[in-house]
């Protein structure tokens, strides 16, 4: 399924609902198709009750290079609004990007995890969507600031703004 918008071309790659982690051990969910795109970002879709989510999750790219090598994680936050995320493609993946398949994974650990664990607390579940920015629509200044800045957060109201927020960005 593909969607265009101010952005460009999205490419559905599949709705899953994370697994839970606790401890040290992760439990990843991965998406059930991958990318080739030369571009790290993404558009996730949360769905659920968000006001009665006690998780966080955390998703990362898994490179496809002979052997599964998997990129840095991004925590993420269910809300009610959809985020667009960049998540970095080392260079020497970029080189050979469209022979090399990308996957993306996602796991959800409780934000208060000792509480967790005495059984007090149940998560509602929760599911997201993923899609990748195929084919880019941005205007290069934009998109070299998204490209420049990973840690940088997008979201789109209702209205169909968008909201660029910079970490450490003081206005």
């Amino acid at each position: 399924m593909v969607a265009v918008d101010y952005a460009g071309t999205w490419e559905y790659k599949g709705t899953i609902a994370p697994l839970i982690s606790v401890g040290n051990s992760y439990r990843w969910s991965r998406f059930p198709f991958s990318t080739t795109a030369a571009n790290g970002t993404i558009r996730l879709t949360y769905y659920g009750e968000i006001a009665k989510i006690l998780t966080y999750g955390f998703i990362r790219n898994i490179f496809d290079v002979g052997e599964l090598v998997a990129g840095p994680w991004k925590r993420i936050y269910p809300s009610e609004e959809k985020q667009i995320l960049v998540l970095p493609i080392p260079e020497e993946i970029l080189i050979n990007s469209s022979a090399i398949p990308r996957y993306f994974e996602v796991t959800k650990r409780y934000k208060w995890p000792y509480r967790s664990r005495l059984g007090k607390l149940q998560d509602d579940a929760w599911s997201v969507a993923l899609e990748v920015l195929e084919e880019p629509a941005l205007p290069a200044e934009v998109y070299d600031q998204l490209n420049s800045a990973p840690q940088k957060v997008i979201s789109i109201g209702q209205s169909g703004n968008i909201v660029i927020v910079l970490e450490g960005d003081n206005q």
